[in-house]
């Protein structure tokens, strides 16, 4: 399966805009989320990822940032990483400490690598893969945080 690195949108939020790279992070090259002044100013890696192969963060957050504007935290998708299996995450930044809380990590039968990015109403987090479930073609999930 060919691989898509085109990275996620910037999110503005706080007067400031936050972002993922799919590459990058000192010492892992595994992806950061950032966060940079409107202005330019003030670039900041909020997380580097460590997870690939049995990690328990995840790596290559493809999507962007999603507000949950119930608990005020970022939420993104990474490709890889998560568990033994590395098939991806649902994660969580604090945008003001930069603290990440792995919200599910993707064990196959559940879904397998997720690209897009995540929607959120009402608390709840939907979001697809594009492997995993019962054909390996790919599911569309729903999370509670």
């Amino acid at each position: 399966m060919a691989r898509r690195f085109d990275g996620g949108s910037l999110l503005l939020y706080n007067n400031a805009l936050y972002g993922t790279t799919v590459y990058g992070g000192a010492g892992t090259n595994l992806g950061t989320v950032f966060k940079i002044g409107l202005d330019g100013t003030g670039y900041t890696v909020l997380h580097v990822f460590q997870g690939i192969c049995s990690g328990s963060d995840g790596s290559f957050p493809l999507s962007g940032l999603t507000l949950n504007p119930e608990d005020n935290m970022l939420y993104g998708i990474t490709n890889n990483g998560g568990n033994s299996s590395d098939l991806g995450t649902v994660y969580k930044i604090d945008p003001n400490t930069g603290a990440e809380t792995i919200v599910h990590s993707f064990s196959g039968a559940d879904g397998a690598n997720p690209e897009a990015n995540l929607y959120i109403r009402k608390g709840k987090i939907y979001g697809s893969t594009s492997g995993g479930g019962a054909n390996n073609v790919g599911v569309v999930f729903k999370l509670t945080p």
